[in-house]
């Protein structure tokens, strides 16, 4: 059985199907520090190490990242999208990926802002939230954030990078085909 997934999966591999050469995903792997302060005399630093994936759709745009396992959950989402619903927002731009979520609840701990940005191509990754955690007798506000350094950002940026330059060639061939195809009409 396991011959044969392996034949199925090196013939799609090899047979020059486009969607079998899309990766689903990709690995990031951070590591650094966290500072956890809150409003009175509170403040540590701690080993922060996060494991996410970077998620793609089938035309190979990043779609979403995935945390699987990080030190500091601290009621962030396990999963941000583009126009998120229930999961945080993510925003692409050229180099950097941005995470984003507010006012998320677990029975008395409020996420009150989480904003997180990371770099494709230095692999730099910082972030900071704030929550509160409400007592009998009072509210605890709490402040985290962190610096890392990730690896496997590198090749999310050349695959994206790599996407947008066959995008633009395609486009330039409809145009191309486009005009050829007016020249013809114009004979």
């Amino acid at each position: 059985m396991k011959k044969l997934f392996g034949i199925i999966v090196l013939g799609l591999l090899l047979s020059g199907n486009a969607y079998a050469l899309t990766p689903k995903s990709m690995n990031i792997t951070c590591k650094g520090t966290q500072t956890t302060s809150d409003d009175g005399n509170y403040n540590e630093t701690q080993t922060f190490i996060e494991n996410s994936l970077a998620i793609f759709n089938n035309e190979g745009k990043l779609i979403g990242v995935q945390i699987i396992d990080t030190t500091g959950w601290w009621l962030r989402p396990s999963m941000y999208t583009i126009g998120a619903g229930d999961s945080g927002n993510l925003t692409i731009n050229s180099d950097t990926i941005q995470m984003t979520a507010k006012n998320r609840k677990l029975k008395k701990t409020t996420l009150k802002n989480s904003n997180a940005t990371m770099s494709l191509t230095s692999g730099n990754y910082k972030g900071s939230l704030s929550y509160t955690n409400k007592k009998i007798y009072k509210t605890w506000k709490f402040r985290f954030s962190w610096a890392a350094k990730c690896e496997g950002v590198n090749q999310i940026y050349a695959y994206l990078n790599k996407k947008k330059e066959e995008e633009k060639k395609r486009i330039a061939e409809e145009k191309r085909k486009k005009e050829e195809e007016k020249r013809i009409v114009e004979k």
